[in-house]
């Protein structure tokens, strides 16, 4: 690794700060730009950080940005990455952002911010790993700035294991004298910002065995490209919920998904995100879960063959309003508002949502 900080901090932060005129370039195999873990504890509850204002660009395979190490020493202090006014470029092969698994402690935890560029343009890279290694109660991912996958067979957000999301939570306040970027006493609700393109790539994805809720209220999805995917589900309990922001943007490209769900018997995905589609061949909530889907939110769908709601195998309860508007790419693929099929699917609809379908060979609810 390039920088390491093994945070005693007994007078004061510790923090690398790279400068606006500073250009870091990682190409090889298996390296590392900053690791970071907790020693002990300190009166001023003093904080690790690392802030860019430079350009940072990594090359070759396997390589990480920030790995907040699994090294013991856990306390009750934040460790974060800030990109403050800087440009990351993330370009290898099997690249990640930010790799999370260190101890979680009472008031203790981590944050990322993204205020400035954030790119992703390799082949399959993740961007930010959550661990199961720990559950983190105090915790923050903002990405005011939005993260930008442009490559192939890349994930942005990856939860294996369970933070709280919501904001809330107790930070321990720094009180050093010298202080870079300065952590609130409690945690923000984090803000997910992703845009996608590319092809086959995941914006969000939930692979979390806790039971504890993810509770995301601030989030801004836009897929184009191919075979890309906004949110994936895999495991956990999620609800998509209403805030500042609140949608799932497919402009453009074919063969997109805005919501796929596809949780085991148990977990529960309940989402409130207004859906727009202008993508061929795209679909909004791709639902082929065991648990429980219920959708709330408005659907917007224009295009050839798109559908707003797909049932597979699945139940979906929808209170949404669905509009389509498209044509068929093809004899048998038109555009559908509400599709149950296969092995005993169901949609519920209710609630007065309305569904309007407009164009040709569109269909407002199909069930085979």
């Amino acid at each position: 690794w390039l920088f390491h900080t093994d945070g005693h901090n007994n007078f004061g932060e510790s923090t690398w700060v790279i400068g606006n005129n500073s250009q870091i370039n990682i190409n090889g195999t298996r390296l590392v730009l900053y690791t970071s873990q907790y020693h002990s504890g300190t009166g001023q509850n003093a904080n690790i950080g690392f802030v860019n204002d430079g350009t940072i660009t990594t090359l070759g395979s396997n390589n990480i940005g920030w790995i907040a190490l699994n090294a013991g020493g856990n306390s009750n202090r934040q460790q974060y990455f800030h990109n403050r006014a800087g440009t990351i470029n993330v370009g290898g092969t099997n690249d990640i952002f930010a790799y999370i698994m260190s101890p979680a402690a009472t008031n203790g935890g981590w944050s990322i911010i993204n205020d400035g560029t954030l790119n992703l343009t390799g082949a399959n890279q993740f961007g930010i790993i959550v661990s199961n290694a720990y559950s983190y109660d105090a915790a923050e991912i903002l990405l005011n700035s939005p993260m930008k996958i442009s490559g192939r067979g890349t994930t942005g957000v990856v939860f294996t294991g369970w933070m709280d999301l919501d904001g809330g939570g107790a930070f321990s306040r720094s009180t050093a004298d010298n202080i870079i970027t300065t952590l609130p006493s409690t945690t923000r609700a984090s803000v997910i910002n992703v845009d996608v393109s590319g092809s086959n790539n995941t914006g969000v994805y939930f692979g979390s065995t806790s039971t504890n809720p993810f509770n995301i209220n601030n989030y801004a999805v836009n897929v184009s490209g191919n075979n890309n995917t906004g949110f994936y589900v895999s495991n956990g309990i999620v609800n998509l919920g209403t805030g500042t922001k609140n949608e799932i943007n497919i402009t453009s490209g074919s063969d997109n998904i805005g919501i796929f769900a596809a949780a085991a018997s148990g977990d529960a995905l309940s989402t409130a995100a207004n859906i727009t589609i202008n993508s061929d061949k795209s679909t909004g909530i791709f639902a082929k879960s065991s648990g429980a889907v219920t959708n709330s939110g408005a659907i917007s769908a224009t295009g050839a063959s798109v559908k707003a709601i797909v049932a597979d195998a699945t139940a979906v309860n929808n209170t949404g309003a669905i509009n389509v508007t498209g044509t068929a790419s093809s004899s048998t693929d038109g555009a559908v508002g509400l599709a149950a099929m296969n092995n005993g699917a169901s949609i519920t609809h209710t609630g007065g949502g309305t569904i309007n379908v407009d164009g040709s060979a569109s269909i407002a609810a199909f069930a085979q």
